[in-house]
C-alpha cells in the first residue's frame, strides 16, 4: 500500500501533533457511505500503515463494522474493502426511479 493509492480513494492528510510530525507520522481520513455515514483514519510510521479510528454514524456501528470489514481491522483490509464496496456500490444516477 501507497499513500498514493489512499489519495486516489480519496483520503486525504490530516493535521498531525508537533510529537508525531517529529518522529515522521502521517495521518489520513476518509469520509464514506456505506448505510450512513463512515469516517476512518488511517496513520503511516516508517512504512507501516495503521487504521486508528473507525466510525460508523449508526446505533448500529459495531455491527456494520464487522460486515463491511469482515472484523479484521487491518490497514489493508479496509482499504480492499472500501475498494470491493465501491465496486458493488450503484451510483445514484444509475438507480432505478422510486416513487
Amino acid at each position: 500500500m501507497h499513500e498514493e493509492e489512499l489519495m486516489q480513494l480519496g483520503f486525504f492528510e490530516i493535521e498531525t501533533t508537533e510529537a508525531d510530525k517529529e518522529m515522521g507520522v502521517r495521518c489520513f481520513q476518509l469520509y464514506e457511505y456505506y448505510k450512513g455515514f463512515l469516517r476512518i483514519i488511517i496513520s503511516k510510521y516508517k512504512g507501516v500503515f495503521k487504521v486508528e479510528h473507525i466510525y460508523f454514524n449508526s446505533p448500529r456501528a459495531e455491527e456494520l463494522q464487522v460486515e463491511l470489514f469482515d472484523g479484521d481491522l487491518s490497514a489493508e483490509n479496509v482499504i480492499d474493502k472500501i475498494k470491493e464496496h465501491r465496486k458493488n456500490d450503484i451510483p445514484p444516477d444509475e438507480m432505478p426511479e422510486s416513487f
